[in-house]
């Protein structure tokens, strides 16, 4: 699951509080089943570990159509 929230928008604001409840309970529930919980992680799971060098990227490709 992936959860964006933006702090501009006033409901996502107000969600927050019982969303980390949420995860809090349904962690629990998968703990007492044996189950995977859920993990919490930010962007930097997503990049890659090390730079990648000029000559790995096609820089000549244009993403624009």
């Amino acid at each position: 699951m992936i959860l964006l929230l933006h702090d501009k928008n006033l409901a996502a604001v107000h969600a927050l509080p019982r969303i980390l409840d949420w995860i809090e309970q349904e962690k629990a529930r998968v703990a007492r089943e044996g189950g995977v919980p859920i993990r919490i992680v930010d962007y930097s799971v997503l990049l890659p570990d090390q730079a990648l060098r000029a000559k790995e990227v096609d820089t000549r490709r244009s993403f624009t159509r």
